[in-house]
């Protein structure tokens, strides 16, 4: 999209305004700041409600309305997904799906259509162009596993519920306010009762199954798309350089790619050049430009190149809460629905603990308050191991 951005500004479809719809408020500031686009040519239409987070995460990039003048580029994330109008007889309609962020991957019997209606009286024919990367997504906990266990997981905790509820309004007071996971996905508060969203938990399921099915190839999702009564018609300018697929599906050396990065912008800043090794070494990792200006040359070399290090050194020194930090990092560390044994999870969290500055010793149960989990034995090498398995995240992200 970054590319798709820059031709514009070079002439490319000229007197077109791009509507993009993209639902990660930092993937939208990545391409504004890659592509060079500024407020007078660009408007990001996102969550008021968390404008202050959001605003942080765009470093001070303005956040407009929807009723506001649209310009040659318009960002949107899921607020503007359904139910708003906007009029624009030149605009095209792109939506961006990040294959390894699930809430950018509009599900496309409902979400998708949505937003291909969004601009209205348009002159390109309901034309709507979807970037996306297929997951290749091979779970150990197939669709069907992990919709039987949200389910046990609800009745379970509406069974725990129905205790808590019967207590007196002193004691349930006190058991609410403690309660790490009140604001979580699936239980909410009203009038001192606390109850499961169930649809939300319907929710859970459905996404999961879209990741997981959906966008698993690029086969899958055309067939999606075709069941659904929308038309295909593939556009190679609107897809990667080979140049770059080839490199993104082989094993990369980060170190070199770095280097060669850094010479170059040495050379010649980022916003005069438009060098094809940039552009390959960005598609590649997505924070390699955040590593060069924020954490320069010699902080990178002293964490030895090591992607997860450097992720984490960005991730801590980021204006986002203490929580989402945490979050972040552990996502980047245990996989989902798979057996980890304990003793590495205590370790790796009290990694994240002193990376954060959180002052306090890691415990596997800590995991509980960010994460559904199930703790099992299992066997490895011939000895039974105490394992946790991360079902999903319950932590609740105001980014978008």
């Amino acid at each position: 999209m970054t590319g798709i951005c820059r031709n514009r500004l070079k002439g490319e479809n000229i007197g077109s305004n791009y509507h993009i719809f993209l639902n990660s408020v930092e993937g939208i500031y990545w391409i504004i700041r890659n592509a060079g686009l500024t407020p007078d040519n660009t408007r990001v239409v996102c969550s008021q409600s968390s404008g202050k987070q959001n605003t942080a995460k765009l470093h001070g990039f303005p956040i407009s309305r929807t009723a506001d003048q649209t310009k040659m580029f318009n960002f949107y994330t899921s607020t503007a997904f359904e139910g708003c109008d906007i009029y624009d007889e030149r605009g095209r309609t792109f939506i961006v799906s990040e294959p390894y962020k699930t809430h950018t991957v509009p599900d496309i019997s409902t979400s998708f259509i949505q937003i291909a209606g969004r601009v209205r009286n348009n002159i390109y024919g309901g034309e709507v162009i979807h970037l996306y990367g297929a997951t290749g997504n091979q779970r150990t906990v197939s669709p069907d596993e992990f919709e039987r266990a949200t389910w046990e997981a609800v009745e379970k905790t509406e069974h725990d519920l129905e205790h808590i509820n019967a207590l007196s309004d002193q004691m349930k007071t006190s058991i609410i306010r403690n309660l790490p996971y009140i604001n979580g996905k699936f239980i909410c508060e009203e009038d001192g009762k606390l109850t499961v969203d169930r649809n939300m938990a319907k929710y859970e399921i459905v996404n999961y199954r879209i990741v997981n099915g959906v966008y698993s190839s690029q086969i899958t999702v055309e067939n999606e798309i075709k069941k659904n009564g929308i038309g295909i018609a593939n556009n190679d300018s609107y897809t990667a350089p080979k140049n770059i697929q080839a490199m993104t599906q082989t094993r990369t050396n980060f170190e070199d790619i770095y280097r060669r990065y850094s010479e170059i912008r040495h050379e010649k800043p980022i916003m005069f050049t438009t060098d094809w090794e940039i552009e390959l070494s960005e598609a590649i990792y997505p924070f390699i430009g955040d590593a060069y200006t924020k954490l320069g040359d010699e902080k990178v070399k002293a964490l030895k190149y090591r992607v997860g290090a450097i992720q984490d050194a960005l991730t801590a020194m980021s204006r986002v809460d203490t929580d989402l930090k945490i979050v972040e990092m552990a996502d980047r560390r245990f996989p989902k629905q798979t057996p980890i044994p304990v003793k590495k999870i205590k370790e790796e969290l009290q990694k994240i603990y002193d990376t954060v500055g959180v002052n306090r010793r890691a415990k596997a149960t800590d995991m509980g308050q960010w994460y559904d989990t199930v703790t099992s034995p299992k066997r490895i090498d011939g000895k039974n191991v105490s394992c946790m398995t991360i079902i999903r995240s319950r932590f609740v992200r105001s980014d978008f």
